[in-house]
């Protein structure tokens, strides 16, 4: 077919299109065929199609012929059949392999394509109508939004104006919120296959930084959008306990999810890269009553709890998308570990009844720990790249880490436990244990019904953190620079009183797995070098009378004891080999 062919062909399909009210056959069918033929095998002539003829005038009439149809109740079946055919080829034209090849002045009509779309499907009030062709119109979106390089909002492709000043922006916003509403319902209502609906709503979020920064101060788009939506319908119900099943399956994760669970997540990465995020999450954190904790805690615990599973699985980011990460996963666990510091100052394990700690604190610290866990899985992580590290220093995140750290030691209990076969496998305190005057207050932190620690005593924490530290201390090039860093952070570490609580966790604990390990580990690196960290550590040992256990530490550390001459407490090293 010529340019001049498909000129007329579209010039015909435009005039039966206005004919809403007296169309009455479905002799457009040999003429949509035909094209369609014509353009689906070739993007050669696809491209044609798109830049030499007028099809777009197809797509721009569509908002006033809708909004004339107003609330007419009678259509033709032949009148949505022709909208729907209409639309599978402008979906089709629109398959061109790359916007590379398109001339300039036919990508800035490409531009105008889904505001056209979206107009038109709002307008409608015909129930029948907007039903019938809706897919068609998701599906069309899908396509041209992918291939446009960004997605343009109002008059400007670069905004930079906020919500309260920029209405031709925050109008565009809404409309496109408006689409997405109706048709998440839409396909929910149908138990339909929402794969090109999610294909738009992360071309989206991917292609207009802009989006977010509007989107996020509707409520309707936060509520019905973004949480009930995409957080728990798709990413919590579907792609986490997909994720989780297919863990223990061999290979690549990303080769064993489907595309529908690849562009959630997808736009899930670029959703908690933007800068926008931190102030929805600091908004569900802030002025929380009894009344609404449970609702905001449980939406910020999904979006953990996904977000560690994919930013723990990556390790692809540029300076400005993990400077955004940080911001928003220190924010949080700054809230959570000040609620957590709070809940100690009031509340002591050994002197609150297990009734109370399992009615009144069990339901809150359910929430701090397992948002806690998620977050130091993820920060450390994310401490293998420089740039987080220097952002953790100089926001004080050593400091803040080590006052949880010592807030956990000093209120969370150590643990001797085993699986009882005799009890049907219930975790058991050990039988050793009966007669410390603690026994009772250890009890209080074993839910027997569950067969699992209580979140009160923050079970795996503790290690983490330590973990965390460890890594700040290790050194990729044992340069003079780097060596007066690390003895910096060495010194602040014991200035923190952080050298005496990781000291005290080298012993086997239940409620920590691995935390002597970790323990010792950083003692390696924390002393490293540093002659006052050593005499400091030497000090705490005679202090506390060395027993056998401890010098088997101080040996696996690498290190003993050294009294000189003069009767001063240090440290050796047992060889004078270099940390690895």
């Amino acid at each position: 077919m010529s340019v001049e062919e498909f000129n007329s062909a579209h010039e015909y399909l435009l005039d039966l299109v206005g004919q809403y009210s007296t169309l009455d056959s479905e002799d457009f069918v040999p003429v949509v065929t035909t094209l369609v033929n014509s353009i689906k095998e070739s993007n050669e002539l696809r491209t044609i199609v798109f830049e030499k003829t007028n099809w777009m005038s197809l797509i721009k009439s569509l908002p006033r012929i809708f909004g004339n149809i107003g609330s007419a109740q009678e259509l033709s079946s032949f009148y949505i059949r022709l909208v729907n055919a209409v639309l599978l080829y402008c979906r089709i034209i629109v398959c061109v392999e790359s916007s590379d090849v398109l001339i300039q002045n036919a990508l800035a009509d490409l531009y105008e394509l889904p505001k056209c779309l979206i107009d038109a499907q709002n307008v409608l009030r015909n129930d029948e109508l907007k039903d019938g062709i809706a897919t068609r119109i998701i599906e069309a979106l899908a396509m041209v939004t992918q291939l446009l390089p960004n997605y343009q909002l109002g008059l400007d492709l670069n905004l930079s104006l906020g919500l309260d000043t920029d209405m031709n922006v925050q109008k565009d916003v809404s409309q496109i919120i408006t689409f997405l509403e109706y048709s998440v319902n839409l396909l929910k209502r149908r138990k339909s296959d929402d794969l090109m609906l999610l294909m738009f709503f992360n071309n989206i979020i991917s292609k207009n930084d802009n989006f977010l920064q509007y989107a996020l101060k509707d409520e309707t788009f936060r509520d019905n959008i973004l949480e009930k939506y995409f957080l728990i319908d798709i990413l919590n119900n579907e792609v986490y306990n997909s994720i989780i099943i297919k863990e223990d399956t061999s290979g690549n994760i990303e080769e064993l999810l489907n595309r529908r669970e690849l562009t959630a997540l997808q736009t899930l990465k670029k959703i908690l890269t933007h800068e926008s995020i931190t102030p929805y999450f600091e908004s569900k954190l802030k002025g929380n009553s009894d009344e609404t904790f449970a609702y905001n805690y449980n939406i910020i615990l999904n979006w953990n709890r996904i977000s560690s599973i994919l930013l723990c699985s990556s390790a692809i980011f540029d300076t400005f998308q993990l400077t955004n990460i940080m911001i928003w996963v220190f924010m949080i666990l700054e809230n959570v570990s000040a609620s957590i510091i709070k809940l100690f100052e009031n509340h002591k394990i050994n002197t609150t009844s297990e009734l109370s700690i399992d009615q009144d604190l069990i339901p809150k610290t359910d929430f701090y720990y397992e948002i806690l866990v998620n977050l130091l899985d993820i920060l450390s992580h994310l401490c293998q790249f420089e740039h987080c590290q220097k952002f953790t220093l100089h926001y004080k995140g050593i400091e803040k880490l080590a006052k949880l750290l010592g807030t956990l030691h000093v209120n969370c209990y150590k643990l001797s436990v085993h699986i009882d076969d005799k009890k049907g496998g219930k975790l058991t305190l050990n039988d050793n244990l009966k007669k410390n005057t603690d026994y009772n207050n250890w009890l209080k932190v074993i839910d027997k019904e569950n067969n699992k620690i209580k979140s009160i005593n923050f079970p795996h924490t503790k290690s983490l953190i330590i973990e965390i530290l460890t890594k700040f201390l290790v050194l990729d090039k044992e340069s003079d620079e780097n060596l007066t860093k690390l003895k910096d952070l060495q010194n602040l570490l014991k200035a923190e009183s952080v050298l005496e609580i990781v000291l005290s966790n080298c012993a086997i604990d239940d409620n920590e797995p691995f935390i002597k390990e970790r323990s010792i580990m950083f003692l390696k690196y924390a002393l490293y070098k540093n002659q006052e960290n050593q005499e400091f550590v030497a000090k705490l040992e005679q202090r506390t009378a060395v027993d056998s256990q401890s010098e088997t530490l101080l040996e696996e550390v690498g290190y003993e004891v050294n009294i000189s001459d003069s009767g001063k407490i240090g440290l050796k090293r047992k060889n004078t080999n270099s940390l690895g």
